[in-house]
C-alpha cells in the first residue's frame, strides 16, 4: 500500500525536475485495506493530487477511465501504482506526445520484457497471437498500461456508456495517431493482475476492437456455400446422366456443409447488424475530428455519429 506514497513521490520530483505544472489523479478501486485513508492523506498534503474513490470494484480498465475523465492536463499520463512502470521514464513519452508539441496522440510504452508465471505467460503469448492474426493488431505484443494519452483524444470518449471497458480498445475506437516507445521496467514486482482479470481482459478486446472475425465468418460462409452448391449441381448432373442417386454418406455430407455455410453466413451478417445497433446505444464515435481550422484559429473538435 505504501508503494503509493512512493510512487506519488517519485513523480513529483519528476515533474518538479522538469518544471511542469502537475496533476496526479489516484483511484482508489474500492480497496479493502486502508488505501484510501493513504489517499486522503495525500490529498491534505498536496493540493495538485486528486484521490477517487469508486462505489464498487470495477476493475482496471474501467478506473483508468474513470481517472482519465477527472484530469485536466494537456497530456494525461496512465501508470499502475506498483512500480511495474518508472516514473523516470515520464518525459520520454510527454516528449512524443501532441498534448506536449510531440507528433501522436497516443503513445504507448512498450515496457522491457519480465518473468511472469508461466499460465499468465502462456494466455498472454495466446491472446497477443490472436490479436495479431485474426485482429490485425501487428503491435499487440508491445501494450501496457503505460501510456501517454493527449487531452483531446479523452474528450472523444466522453460519450461512451458501455459498462465493459478495453482502453486500449476505446483508444483505437477515436485515433490511429499512436505509436510504441521503448522505455525500462520498473523494479521486478509481480503483477496483481489476476488471471481472470487476464481472460476477461481478452475477451472485451478480442470482441471489441475489430469486426474482422465476422466478416471472417461471411467470407468463410460464403466460400463454403459456393463449394456445396457446385457440388449439389454435380450431384444433380449425375443423377440426370446416370439415372442413379449418389452415394448417402456423400448427401448427407454436402447437405451439412450446406446447412454449416448457411449458418456462418447468418452469424456473421446477424451479428454485424447487432454490432451497429450496440455502437449506437454505448455511444461510440466513428466520426472523431483531431482538429478544425476557422479563421487561421485551431480548436478540436467533435461530431456525433449520424443516428
Amino acid at each position: 500500500m505504501r508503494s503509493i506514497e512512493l510512487l506519488v513521490n517519485e513523480v513529483i520530483c519528476v515533474a518538479e525536475a522538469n518544471r511542469w505544472l502537475y496533476q496526479i489523479v489516484i483511484v482508489d478501486d474500492f480497496s479493502k485495506d486502508p488505501t484510501w485513508s493513504l489517499i486522503s492523506e495525500l490529498c491534505n498534503r498536496n493540493p495538485n493530487i486528486l484521490g477517487i474513490q469508486t462505489a464498487k470494484n470495477v476493475g482496471q480498465q474501467a478506473a483508468t477511465l474513470i481517472g482519465l475523465r477527472f484530469a485536466t492536463g494537456s497530456t494525461v499520463i496512465t501508470m499502475d501504482d506498483d512500480f511495474q512502470h518508472a516514473p523516470k521514464d515520464i518525459p520520454i513519452l510527454a516528449r512524443l506526445c501532441s498534448g506536449s508539441a510531440g507528433n501522436f496522440e497516443v503513445v504507448n510504452a512498450s515496457v522491457e520484457s519480465r518473468s511472469i508465471e508461466l499460465p499468465r505467460l502462456i494466455l498472454s503469448k495466446a491472446a497477443r497471437l490472436f490479436f495479431r492474426v485474426v485482429l490485425g493488431i501487428k503491435d499487440a505484443k508491445e501494450y501496457s498500461s503505460f501510456r501517454a494519452i493527449d487531452r483531446r483524444v479523452i474528450e472523444r470518449l466522453n460519450d461512451y456508456r458501455g459498462p465493459n471497458i478495453a482502453l486500449d480498445v476505446l483508444l483505437r475506437w477515436v485515433t490511429d495517431s499512436v505509436i510504441l516507445c521503448p522505455v525500462s521496467s520498473g523494479p521486478q514486482n509481480p503483477s496483481r493482475y489476476k488471471f481472470r482479470s487476464l481472460l476477461r481482459f481478452a475477451y472485451l478486446t478480442s470482441i471489441g476492437y475489430s469486426k474482422r472475425p465476422l466478416y471472417v465468418s461471411i467470407t468463410l460462409g460464403a466460400i463454403l456455400f459456393s463449394a456445396t452448391s457446385f457440388a449439389l449441381i454435380l450431384l444433380l448432373l449425375r443423377v440426370i446422366s446416370e439415372g442413379q442417386a449418389p452415394p448417402g454418406y456423400i448427401s448427407l455430407l454436402v447437405g451439412l456443409l450446406s446447412f454449416a455455410s448457411v449458418q456462418f453466413l447468418l452469424l456473421g451478417a446477424l451479428s454485424l447488424y447487432f454490432s451497429s445497433v450496440i455502437d449506437t446505444i454505448l455511444g461510440r464515435n466513428h466520426l472523431p475530428i483531431a482538429v478544425v481550422l476557422e479563421n487561421s484559429q485551431v480548436r478540436s473538435g467533435k461530431i456525433k455519429p449520424f443516428r
